[in-house]
């Protein structure tokens, strides 16, 4: 069970590192667009060896010549119009939603839970270890070992959900379904 606990959060540790690359990347490539789409309205072009506006010419078609700030019609202080940067923070709210999405839900790479787990459950019930020797002593019962193993079922999945919920920890689960049930037609079988 142990070697089948560390293959599953390997495994998972690997799937969760690969997706959140993936998704990372892809983000990545929507921020850089939303940079380089501002940087085009920003920036001024080059049109026919003259210096023109962004992306949505002023009405002179160039860049907007500095006023003074009490003038009636003011400008922001990069020659800006306020058309122009009612789009910049239109592009970048409305990227907003695009981009971040991919960065909102990285998850972790490590599971949160493993070995460690299955230790603290193991030394809770380290009488199971084996049930032969359980038996044996006569201090137990069948109906007290059924239950004994029925309580390490449960801690074990309530320890270790993160890897019996995933599609890697199939065989991990279908492992303790089987000792479970060895455990109790062992049980019926000695009839103590």
């Amino acid at each position: 069970i142990p070697l089948l606990v560390e293959e599953a959060h390997a495994a998972v540790t690997t799937r969760r590192a690969n997706t959140a690359a993936i998704v990372f990347f892809v983000g990545l490539l929507n921020l850089l667009g939303a940079i380089f789409g501002n940087l085009m309205i920003i920036s001024p072009l080059l049109k026919n060896g003259e210096v023109a506006g962004g992306i949505i010419p002023g009405p002179g078609g160039g860049i907007i010549e500095p006023r003074s700030a009490v003038d009636e019609n003011p400008r922001f202080p990069n020659y800006l119009k306020h058309g122009e940067a009612s789009l910049i923070a239109g592009m970048n709210g409305w990227g907003y939603g695009y981009y971040m999405t991919y960065f909102l839900f990285l998850e972790e790479a490590d599971p949160g839970c493993g070995l460690v787990d299955l230790d603290d459950v193991y030394s809770r019930y380290q009488q199971l270890s084996s049930i032969e020797v359980l038996l044996s002593t006569g201090l137990r019962r069948s109906a007290v070992v059924r239950h004994l193993v029925g309580e390490w079922r449960r801690e074990l999945e309530v320890s270790l959900h993160c890897l019996l919920s995933v599609e890697e920890g199939n065989m991990l689960g279908d492992t303790l379904n089987m000792f479970v049930s060895l455990a109790n037609t062992r049980l019926d079988i000695t009839g103590t």
